[in-house]
């Protein structure tokens, strides 16, 4: 009868081969309850970080290429206003010019020279109708006045003048070696008729230097051409200023013309090539600059093509596999100017500090994710150890061991349970010797009958 009985409760017991222990049913929820929470807060974190990083590099490219075309128009307005001090000062006779002399350096090319130091300019030169010559700048950079007369078509005379325009030494013969001197910069703006800008060019007599000119033709009462007044400025002086400019950790500005011929770049690379001993423009795609490369491409084969910039446009792309930040400003003036301002940074500038932050918030995560698990197990410990007994002590009377008694615990629920499994156990216990011992009176009842 006993052995039935204790059959009976086994085959009773659900089945645990799927069941799942309270301990990490206490734990999991926590877990992923914390994991998300610090997750979603590191991926808002990284999120609002690049949507500042946004904001701040689309300031930053707009300021820049505002500094750039302010300080390159400021720079070419003192050249626009230095010549046309000299034509009103030709026009007016204060500065005589029609006939050039050996002895022109003491006069005109003295003003010349103190317009070049007072205004920090490259040339300055005037030629007139018989093509003979005065300019005063820096040639090779070397400060020169010098002068061709009509009565030597083929050498310059040359003085290397003090801060103030009087000679140092003796006067030197440059032999120009049947060079034809008067090329675009004087033929540019008799041909237009007005004051222009020559573009970028080289100086005939040294090929290795290029620079902008600026040419106003000159006229008399009759119309007749009297000579032209120019002024240069080398790509060198532009190509300086660019690079004193910090544009984020790698950023480049870079400015060209519509043909998308470099003008001047803040890269360390040269805006020119030397091919057979002359300068000569690169193209912003052919530069070595990778990012100046990548840029200049875009704008060329993304964009639409260099012409169809008319106004300012911030662009990004994505090359190499990583994103970069573009701004292109136009910048033109009365004189026949057409440039293009250029300036580009690598997204990564910028999101160095944001990636930290992201992998500090990815350790924080998995350190508070330790944490939790660890608490969480002591704790989910804390709570099952009682409840464990009271399952080893159910699983003992089921196997027919009805002398048990659970150890009461801290917690006041697990604590009434086990008072409660006591007590049960004490009258179950009660039960099986009274049901035992009638039990044992019914069958010797039985033998007796």
């Amino acid at each position: 009868m006993h052995f039935r009985f204790q059959m009976a409760m086994l085959k009773a017991r659900p089945s645990l081969a799927r069941s799942v222990p309270l301990q990490w049913i206490l734990v999991f929820p926590f877990v992923v309850q914390i994991f998300a929470a610090v997750g979603l807060l590191g991926y808002l974190s990284f999120r609002n970080g690049q949507a500042v990083v946004n904001t701040l590099v689309t300031q930053l490219l707009s300021e820049v290429n505002s500094r750039i075309e302010e300080q390159v128009d400021s720079r070419l307005a003192v050249i626009r206003k230095v010549q046309e001090m000299n034509v009103r000062a030709i026009q007016a006779g204060t500065l005589d010019v029609s006939k050039i002399s050996p002895t022109s350096f003491k006069t005109t090319g003295k003003v010349f020279w103190n317009q070049i130091k007072t205004f920090d300019l490259t040339y300055i030169a005037y030629a007139n109708a018989d093509k003979e010559f005065i300019g005063a700048g820096y040639f090779y950079g070397a400060p020169e006045i010098a002068w061709l007369t009509r009565a030597n078509r083929i050498d310059f005379y040359a003085i290397v003048p003090d801060d103030v325009g009087n000679p140092q030494g003796k006067i030197t013969v440059q032999t120009g070696g049947g060079i034809d001197f008067f090329t675009d910069w004087y033929h540019n703006p008799i041909s237009a008729g007005k004051t222009v800008w020559g573009g970028v060019y080289r100086w005939p007599t040294e090929p290795k230097q290029i620079a902008i000119h600026l040419g106003t033709p000159i006229y008399s009462n009759t119309k007749q051409l009297r000579g032209v007044a120019g002024m240069d400025i080398s790509l060198s002086q532009i190509n300086d200023f660019l690079r004193n400019l910090k544009i984020g950790q790698t950023g480049r500005t870079f400015i060209m013309e519509r043909s998308g011929k470099l003008v001047a770049t803040s890269s360390t690379q040269p805006s020119y090539k030397i091919f057979k001993e002359k300068a000569e423009q690169l193209l912003a795609t052919e530069s070595s600059d990778p990012l100046i490369q990548s840029a200049a491409n875009h704008l060329v084969s993304d964009v639409g093509g260099l012409q169809t910039v008319k106004t300012t446009r911030q662009l990004s792309y994505i090359s190499q596999g990583q994103r970069k930040f573009l701004i292109v400003t136009p910048y033109q003036d009365k004189y026949g100017l057409d440039w293009l301002i250029v300036t580009v940074v690598p997204e990564a500038d910028f999101m160095a500090q944001i990636n930290q932050n992201t992998q500090n918030t990815i350790l924080l995560c998995l350190g508070a994710l330790g944490v939790a698990i660890a608490l969480g197990l002591l704790t989910s410990r804390w709570i099952t150890k009682p409840i464990l007994r009271l399952s080893a002590a159910s699983q003992a009377i089921a196997s027919g061991k009805l002398d048990q008694e659970v150890e009461v615990g801290n917690v006041d629920e697990v604590g009434i349970l086990a008072q409660s499994f006591n007590q049960m156990a004490s009258q179950l216990k009660q039960s099986f010797t009274a049901l035992e011992e009638s039990n044992e009176a019914l069958e010797h009842r039985v033998e007796q009958r």
